[in-house]
């Protein structure tokens, strides 16, 4: 069992990536900046192209971190990813994307929440919250009714971190 654990959080501005020995100590750290996402409209999006790049920038810094202080990569044991709720990218078969990153704060689905809400009013009373825009599920059905192009090319929808643990 490896002597540390590694943690990749993708936030909107950056990526951090923490690594830790057993014990919580921290023994590396890297961190990369993200260029801010695109706004146009209710629209936000990014490359998810740039998500990698940072993130593997972000770890090789951390892991040079690591070797400088004596500690061997092949020690660590686990990674988690954490990112944006909400933020999803369309793939191909290959897994590569057919349309940009679909941020947690787009919100051009409405009218799609609007008809999740409505086909789910039994589930909804139950539970006591409503889809909104920035929900994944609306953001998917934009796609799919908006974008038939990217639609029928997509094979898969992935979360953000998905997206990141797919391309580890």
């Amino acid at each position: 069992m490896g002597s540390y654990v590694c943690g990749i959080d993708i936030g909107t501005s950056g990526v951090k990536v923490i690594i830790l020995r057993k014990d919580g100590f921290v023994a590396a750290r890297g961190i990369e900046a993200i260029p801010p996402h695109i706004v146009l409209g209710r629209e936000r999006f990014q490359d998810a192209g740039i998500w990698w790049e940072k993130v593997s920038d972000a770890l090789k810094n951390a892991i040079t971190a690591l070797l400088n202080a004596g500690g061997k990569s092949e020690d660590i044991s686990a990674i988690c990813i954490d990112a944006t709720s909400g933020t999803i990218v369309p793939v191909d078969e290959f897994n590569h994307p057919v349309y940009t990153g679909v941020m947690h704060n787009d919100s051009r689905a409405e009218k799609e929440a609007i008809y999740l809400n409505k086909i789910g009013s039994k589930c909804i009373k139950r539970l006591g919250y409503k889809f909104n825009s920035s929900f994944a599920l609306p953001k998917i059905l934009n796609i799919k009714n908006e974008c038939p192009d990217v639609w029928h090319k997509t094979k898969y929808i992935l979360h953000q971190a998905d997206y990141i643990a797919l391309k580890l």
